[in-house]
Protein backbone atom coordinates (compact mmCIF):
# COMPACT_ATOMS: atom_id res chain seq x y z
CA UNK A 1 0.00 0.00 0.00
CA UNK A 2 1.29 3.45 -0.84
CA UNK A 3 2.13 5.84 1.97
CA UNK A 4 -0.61 8.35 1.16
CA UNK A 5 -3.25 5.63 1.60
CA UNK A 6 -1.67 4.51 4.85
CA UNK A 7 -1.80 8.10 6.10
CA UNK A 8 -5.40 8.46 5.01
CA UNK A 9 -6.50 5.24 6.70
CA UNK A 10 -4.67 6.32 9.84
CA UNK A 11 -6.71 9.56 9.86
CA UNK A 12 -9.91 7.65 9.19
CA UNK A 13 -9.21 5.32 12.12
CA UNK A 14 -9.45 8.32 14.46
CA UNK A 15 -12.94 9.32 13.27
CA UNK A 16 -16.14 8.26 15.04
CA UNK A 17 -17.40 4.79 14.08
CA UNK A 18 -20.42 6.07 12.18
CA UNK A 19 -18.20 8.17 9.90
CA UNK A 20 -15.86 5.23 9.44
CA UNK A 21 -18.86 3.13 8.37
CA UNK A 22 -19.92 5.77 5.86
CA UNK A 23 -16.44 5.99 4.38
CA UNK A 24 -16.15 2.21 4.23
CA UNK A 25 -19.42 2.05 2.31
CA UNK A 26 -18.28 4.73 -0.14
CA UNK A 27 -14.95 2.98 -0.71
CA UNK A 28 -16.78 -0.31 -1.22
CA UNK A 29 -19.07 1.31 -3.81
CA UNK A 30 -16.09 2.81 -5.60
CA UNK A 31 -14.34 -0.56 -5.76
CA UNK A 32 -17.51 -2.23 -7.00
CA UNK A 33 -17.85 0.37 -9.77
CA UNK A 34 -14.23 -0.21 -10.75
CA UNK A 35 -14.88 -3.96 -10.98
CA UNK A 36 -17.95 -3.40 -13.17
CA UNK A 37 -16.00 -1.00 -15.40
CA UNK A 38 -13.29 -3.62 -15.81
CA UNK A 39 -15.84 -6.33 -16.65
CA UNK A 40 -17.79 -4.20 -19.11
CA UNK A 41 -14.62 -3.01 -20.86
CA UNK A 42 -13.42 -6.58 -21.40
CA UNK A 43 -13.50 -7.55 -25.11
CA UNK A 44 -15.79 -10.52 -24.46
CA UNK A 45 -18.37 -8.49 -22.54
CA UNK A 46 -20.06 -7.06 -25.65
CA UNK A 47 -20.67 -10.54 -27.03
CA UNK A 48 -22.00 -11.69 -23.67
CA UNK A 49 -24.34 -8.70 -23.35
CA UNK A 50 -25.68 -9.25 -26.89
CA UNK A 51 -26.27 -12.93 -26.07
CA UNK A 52 -28.04 -12.04 -22.81
CA UNK A 53 -30.25 -9.54 -24.65
CA UNK A 54 -31.16 -12.12 -27.27
CA UNK A 55 -32.03 -14.65 -24.54
CA UNK A 56 -34.16 -12.07 -22.74
CA UNK A 57 -36.08 -11.28 -25.93
CA UNK A 58 -36.76 -14.99 -26.46
CA UNK A 59 -37.96 -15.34 -22.84
CA UNK A 60 -40.24 -12.30 -23.16
CA UNK A 61 -41.76 -13.54 -26.41
CA UNK A 62 -42.30 -16.98 -24.87
CA UNK A 63 -44.09 -15.44 -21.90
CA UNK A 64 -41.47 -16.78 -19.51
CA UNK A 65 -41.00 -13.50 -17.66
CA UNK A 66 -42.91 -11.75 -14.90
CA UNK A 67 -43.58 -8.07 -14.33
CA UNK A 68 -41.02 -6.63 -11.92
CA UNK A 69 -43.79 -4.58 -10.29
CA UNK A 70 -45.54 -7.79 -9.30
CA UNK A 71 -42.37 -9.29 -7.86
CA UNK A 72 -40.96 -6.25 -6.09
CA UNK A 73 -44.00 -4.00 -5.77
CA UNK A 74 -41.98 -1.12 -7.19
CA UNK A 75 -43.67 1.56 -9.23
CA UNK A 76 -40.96 4.19 -9.09
CA UNK A 77 -37.22 3.75 -8.90
CA UNK A 78 -35.14 6.67 -7.63
CA UNK A 79 -31.57 6.84 -8.87
CA UNK A 80 -29.39 9.87 -8.13
CA UNK A 81 -32.30 12.30 -7.96
CA UNK A 82 -33.97 10.89 -11.11
CA UNK A 83 -37.29 9.12 -10.87
CA UNK A 84 -37.92 6.32 -13.34
CA UNK A 85 -41.53 5.20 -13.45
CA UNK A 86 -42.17 1.63 -14.42
CA UNK A 87 -45.01 0.86 -16.79
CA UNK A 88 -47.82 -1.56 -16.08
Amino acid sequence: MIQSLKDLFNKISKLPNDLQEQLALEISRLLSNLEWDKLLNHPKSEKLLVKMKEEAVVDIRAGETVDADEVFGIHEITDNQKVHKTSK
